[in-house]
């Protein structure tokens, strides 16, 4: 028994150094958990770290929320989770989840941490709105059950996340501590909602770092014993394998310390620990302190050889070749993206002076050269009176980055352009809630919830009257 087999580092292409991977896998770490590179590096170092642990397998793990393109050079980009509970079709969920599973699969990942099944119910959560399949409780649950079925079908390992729910937020934990003021009824009831409905369909759960007075007053979701112990474990009779969210972020503070209450918590797996030498040191040295300490890690290895095994069941149906492409962007974009207000059509010759929020080179994006494509003269917002005004914003999540809408200073900005224009459109390619404060004040709205070529494209398309858009808003903006 080696206690090292619980930490699972992280290792990020140009940052980390592959010495010190090759040392963590040497002396024994479970897994890794895999940021960027491109899919021949991702599979040459899981090959490598795999021919150097002493075990017969490890598990590779990725964020592989929305494909392999957001953590991926090169990989594939599908739509948000948002996106995917704007169209209400399950198809789109379970294959998103199956071509997720597939490009893991090739490049050696067979842990995929998703999905998301936190609640986008706070317009203001900087951690969580597209990557939630919505509002909703039951819309979360019924797009979650049919992803798991894709990346079952696909043959990888899922985890739920960020139990109980990082849906009632305005922090961001990779930044703070988060605290959610929700009695025990209204976490069990609407937050706890999806995970209750779909553990059983669940490989692992990922705890979040944030705390809930009714449940636990003092400790972190992560490193609680009343919630971990004997809310998940007991009372909701979870008996797989949990694990932190990563350690490294800010909202624990000292890693050992926050390592030491994870694992008493009832926690299996340390994740991305922020000095995982000095982490896997730690753990080491606990049974020499505390014989009790072997029974811990007995159990806690035990779960992660049922990952294990489950893992080896799927290994055959891991294609064959090394990376691919689809088409379910194209094919999913007009069901998903969402159109609202009164109805805009640009025609061809029409001029329109754009104002854009978190993107540079705008007319360099899909959605302004499919515009020009169609006809529409694109200028850039000059201050004055216009009688045709875009209202672009690409504002949407990035972990460390605290805030997730429009800044005060780009409200004002924005107020100002269409106080200023006969006629104005607004376009989102990010989150939904920066449509919420110019429901009234801008004519046409369309909401693409992330901004994927094919999306950008559609929206254009859309906005030209050459495509119907048939998307659901999946969130409320009260």
């Amino acid at each position: 028994m080696n206690p090292a087999r619980l930490v699972h580092p992280g290792f990020w292409f140009g940052k980390t150094k592959i010495e010190d991977a090759r040392r963590w896998a040497k002396a024994g770490a479970g897994g890794f958990c895999v940021y960027w590179g491109t899919p021949q590096e991702v599979a040459e170092f899981c090959k490598e770290m795999r021919s150097l642990s002493p075990y017969s397998n490890i598990l590779m793990s990725a964020d592989y929320e929305d494909g392999l393109g957001r953590w991926v050079n090169g990989g594939e980009l599908l739509p948000s989770n948002m996106a995917i509970g704007a169209s209400r079709v399950e198809d789109l969920a379970v294959k998103k989840g199956l071509i997720t599973a597939r490009q893991a699969r090739s490049i050696g990942i067979d842990w995929v941490f998703a999905p998301v099944v936190d609640l986008a119910c706070t317009p203001d959560n900087p951690i969580v709105n597209t990557r939630s399949f919505g509002g909703s409780p039951d819309l979360v649950t019924k797009m979650a059950m049919a992803f798991m079925a894709g990346l079952s079908q696909g043959g990888v390992l899922n985890c739920l996340k960020h139990f109980p729910g990082h849906g009632a937020t305005e922090k961001d934990s990779h930044l703070t501590l988060p605290v959610i003021h929700k009695t025990f009824d209204e976490l069990f009831d609407i937050d706890l909602l999806p995970f209750r409905m779909l553990l059983k369909f669940a490989d692992s759960i990922m705890a979040g770092h944030l705390i809930f007075p009714a449940v636990d007053k003092d400790e972190p979701a992560s490193l609680s014993e009343k919630v971990i112990k004997d809310l998940l474990r007991k009372r909701l009779n979870y008996k797989g394998c949990v694990l932190t969210d990563a350690l490294l972020m800010k909202a624990i503070g000292d890693q050992k310390a926050a390592s030491l209450k994870a694992l008493k918590a009832g926690v299996d797996i340390l994740l991305v620990p922020e000095a995982p030498d000095e982490i896997i040191e730690f753990v080491q040295k606990l049974p020499e302190r505390d014989e009790s300490w072997k029974d811990v890690f007995i159990s806690s290895i035990a779960a992660q050889e049922m990952l294990l095994a489950k893992n080896a069941k799927a290994e055959t149906r891991r294609p064959e070749q090394t990376f691919f492409k689809s088409t379910y962007c194209a094919d999913a974009a007009p069901k998903c993206i969402t159109a609202f207000g009164s109805h805009t059509e640009y025609s061809a010759g029409t001029k329109v002076f754009y104002k854009v929020f978190d993107r540079e080179n705008f007319e360099e994006t899909p959605f302004a050269k499919q515009l020009i494509a169609n006809g529409v003269k694109l200028l850039p917002y000059n201050g004055k009176a216009v009688e045709n005004l875009l209202l672009v914003s690409y504002a949407g999540y990035q972990s460390f980055k605290g805030y997730i809408n429009f800044t005060d200073a780009q409200k004002e900005e924005a107020d100002a352009a269409v106080a200023s224009a006969q006629k104005s459109v607004m376009v989102s390619f990010g989150s939904p809630f920066v449509h919420k404060d110019f429901l009234k004040l801008c004519g046409s709205h369309l909401a693409a919830y992330c901004a994927n070529e094919d999306f950008q494209t559609v929206c254009a398309d859309a906005l030209c009257g050459k495509v119907e858009v048939t998307g659901k808003l999946p969130v409320k903006f009260i």
